[in-house]
């Protein structure tokens, strides 16, 4: 921007500056959470909804999809520390939502990070970048920590997609079926393998 660009482009992110400032985050350990999902959902909308009427607002999210994506792997390359979030609400259709898996998605595919690496940014990675008292609750699988857990039915260190192979969902010691928490009636009791309830379990691990 010093320097009169208009733009934030790819090319962009190689201005040294940037490459100074995530040196500087990776010496501190300070956290970068990218956002890629939001941005190409964007894009996305304009062309389904707006394909035949261009705009400043598409261009502006085109360019903040390519910077993003290269000061991401810029950072990674940098050795920078990987939070995975999705900064946006829920609202509207759930096709039309960023979310987690598809940010997870992008972290592997378009960034080079490796399965392992993205579920840590999303876990451990997310829970220590919130503060000690989350560090030391949740993002990791531990005796006394939360047993907020997922069961999923692949392995998505095999392939980051089988995120989506959920079997069940742990809350609070309580377990879920998908489409429990999907109906909205997850607020009663949990179920078995076979849909019936079962009783609540512990809220910590042990």
């Amino acid at each position: 921007l010093e320097s009169g660009a208009r733009t934030a482009t790819a090319e962009a992110a190689l201005d040294p500056r940037i490459g100074e400032t995530l040196d500087s985050m990776a010496r501190r350990g300070t956290f970068f959470e990218p956002t890629l999902d939001v941005t190409l959902r964007s894009v996305a909308h304009y062309e389904a909804e707006h394909a035949d009427q261009p705009s400043v607002s598409e261009e502006y999210a085109r360019a903040s999809v390519a910077f993003s994506m290269a000061v991401t792997r810029e950072a990674v390359k940098r050795g920078v520390r990987i939070t995975a979030g999705t900064d946006h609400v829920a609202y509207g259709p759930a096709s039309d939502r960023a979310s987690l898996h598809g940010e997870l998605q992008l972290l592997v595919d378009s960034i080079g990070m490796s399965p392992t690496a993205a579920l840590l940014a999303a876990t451990r990675n997310a829970a220590i970048a919130l503060g000690e008292e989350q560090a030391n609750s949740v993002g990791t699988i531990e005796a006394g920590r939360y047993a907020d857990l997922v069961l999923l039915s692949k392995s998505p260190l095999e392939n980051i997609r089988n995120l989506d192979a959920i079997e069940w969902v742990m809350q609070d010691g309580k377990l879920w079926r998908p489409w429990q928490l999907r109906s909205g009636i997850a607020t009663g009791s949990p179920a078995d393998s076979s849909g019936l309830v079962w009783g609540t379990g512990s809220p910590v691990m042990r």
